[in-house]
């Protein structure tokens, strides 16, 4: 449409009032002279008040409206049919969906972001059919180079609770539920999801507790890879302790040989031990209370933990002497060295969770602080914004005192040493400012007799008269600039140059206030002459607004289009292009000159 509009203006250029498209009820017409209306084929759509004019959508211009709205309705059409099927596509998966959101809801549960990195870590994670009120919640982390983690700690400590949570959460991410846990999971898909928990012995399949460990996780390790999550609860079990060891360490080293991911439980101090000290495994623990012999169901990880078998034995009832005898043959056939490490790194667990939840005070602390920041923040930006809304009334204020000054000169230009360019380029500049809003508020002591300048306008001149609320500033062309005093900026006094004298400018001969044409001709004219006719044709046309104008300068020794191009790129401040007309406009004797 862009292309074939300035061809439609061109071909019925003689009949129009105006060389321009008019825009009538939504469709491009020309504004075509009364007495020419049968000139121009095409659809009426409106006529002037003063019915001078007929505006005519010519028929160029309706046959491509016409498919412009054949491509509309087509293209509603196809929306109308994408928006069925996607709406078909979705409707049957809308219940499930719904139903899974119902049910997270229930727990308070949070969606989880797909891990990029191989890591895992869920925050305060918990059992989604357990009580959420007194449920104890725990965080689960692996790294993609600590993919295992070894669980140590009492019986009836909470560690195989611990596994089945993982696997239900693991699950339910795969499953696109929300989960139980606190917002900000992480998670890695895992492709499958295996876990031997709990004791599989069977009479009819004649497995004893070991041999139905060993048939469960022989079918587990036969196909695993590094997208799987093995949950594996007392691992070696049911036979000798020292075989029992030997298998688990053998079992957590085929694990990390396949790069899987794992949680284990186990209560052997060699598998401890091991772990400890192998490479691509993390310890956790199930805190246990000393003092009052009861779990506390808290995994602390990067820690071991002890078994308190005897302990818990005795809060059972079992008898003194048999409890005594125990304790005496464990002394003897545990190594000293070992369990004083093992005693050692729990008690550094009991630190580390004191200095933990002195660490979550502070941040609880600071997160208050934050808060309080935030709202104090909130209240100096809108004191800024009350102070910048009261700046900017001032600002609107000065504007529209110096514009009526500047329109004032616009109306009044018989000094003879004022050129209409110059009067226009002062015009521009207060439009600037109006545009700029941060524009800078002085707040300086001036008297009368001061140079001072406005920056944001560039204008420099001398302070004439000054009061609290105005100030009345002179340049050195004669303008006066009403303004606020705080817009006002001291400057040093200019040096006096000697003034040229400026030709004054005839603005009946450039036609400004009557009919001016849309193209110059300046065939026969010397270069100089032609200049200055340029020079004041340009002026007169930005006056009127014009955009788009023709200088006819002829083909001849070419001396005057050389002029003519000269000109116009050295004033680039106005002139946004230029170039040869086309053929039906004079080829190469015009040049099409594009004003901003």
């Amino acid at each position: 449409m862009n292309r074939i509009l300035p061809r439609i203006i061109e071909r019925y250029a003689s009949y129009l009032n105006s060389m321009a498209f008019a825009f009538k009820n939504g469709h491009y017409a020309l504004p075509v002279s009364m007495s020419y209306k049968n000139s121009v084929r095409g659809l009426v759509q409106d006529i002037s008040a003063s019915e001078n004019t007929v505006f005519i959508e010519p028929e160029e211009v309706l046959e491509k409206d016409n498919r412009l709205a054949e491509l509309d309705a087509e293209e509603r059409v196809e929306i109308a049919r994408i928006l069925r099927e996607l709406t078909e596509t979705v409707v049957e998966f809308l219940d499930t969906y719904s139903a899974r959101v119902r049910y997270g809801r229930t727990y308070n549960g949070h969606l989880a972001s797909l891990s990029e990195d191989a890591s895992l870590f869920i925050p305060q994670a918990f059992h989604p059919l357990l009580e959420v009120e007194t449920i104890v919640k725990n965080d689960f982390t692996f790294t993609s180079k600590r993919r295992v983690t070894l669980i140590s700690g009492p019986n009836a400590g909470g560690k195989t609770v611990a596994l089945k949570t993982l696997g239900v959460i693991a699950i339910l991410f795969k499953m696109a539920f929300l989960l139980p846990c606190f917002e900000g999971a992480i998670i890695p898909y895992f492709k499958h999801v295996y876990a031997d928990i709990g004791d599989q012995q069977s009479l009819q399949e004649n497995l004893s507790t070991f041999s139905a460990h060993i048939a469960s996780l022989s079918q587990i390790t036969s196909d695993i890879g590094g997208k799987d999550l093995l949950l594996l609860d007392e691992v070696g079990t049911g036979t000798s302790p020292s075989e029992g060891e030997a298998l688990a360490k053998a079992i957590l080293d085929y694990i990390l040989e396949k790069h899987s991911y794992a949680l284990v439980t186990s209560h052997f101090d060699g598998v401890k031990q091991y772990a400890l000290a192998k490479e691509g495994i993390s310890n956790a623990s199930m805190i246990f209370d000393k003092e009052t012999m009861k779990p506390t169901y808290v995994l602390s990880l990067g820690t071991v933990g002890d078994s308190f078998g005897l302990e818990i034995a005795s809060s059972y009832g079992l008898s003194k002497q048999i409890l005594d005898n125990a304790k005496r043959y464990k002394e003897k056939d545990t190594d000293s060295s070992l369990q004083k490490a093992m005693n050692e790194l729990s008690s550094l667990s009991a630190k580390a969770n004191e200095e933990k939840k002195e660490y979550e005070k502070k941040l609880a602390e600071l997160d208050k602080k934050e808060k309080d920041l935030k709202s104090k923040e909130h209240a100096l930006k809108n004191k800024e914004e009350k102070l910048l809304s009261s700046v900017e009334k001032k600002k609107e204020e000065l504007l529209e005192k110096a514009e009526k000054e500047i329109e004032g000169a616009l109306h009044d230009l018989r000094s003879p040493n004022v050129k209409l360019h110059e009067v226009i380029e002062a015009k521009r500049k207060l439009e600037s400012l109006r545009k700029n809003e941060d524009s800078e508020v002085y707040d300086e002591e001036l008297k009368e007799g001061d140079y001072a300048s406005i920056p944001s306008l560039g204008i420099e001149g001398v302070i004439e008269s000054l009061s609290a609320k105005k100030a009345v500033l002179r340049d050195h062309k004669g303008f006066k600039y009403s303004v606020n005093p705080v817009s006002l900026h001291r400057i040093s006094s200019p040096k006096k140059e000697e003034r040229k004298e400026i030709k004054n400018i005839n603005l009946d001969s450039l036609g400004y206030g009557k009919s001016l044409s849309m193209e110059l001709n300046i065939i026969g004219l010397y270069a100089d002459e032609a200049e200055l006719e340029l020079e004041r044709y340009l002026d007169a046309c930005r006056m009127k607004g014009f955009h788009r104008v023709r200088i006819i300068h002829g083909f001849g020794t070419g001396a005057l289009r050389r002029m003519v191009n000269n000109y116009l790129a050295s004033h680039k401040e106005f002139i946004k292009g230029y170039e040869a007309a086309s053929e039906a406009e004079g080829g190469g004797g015009a040049t099409i000159v594009y004003l901003k």
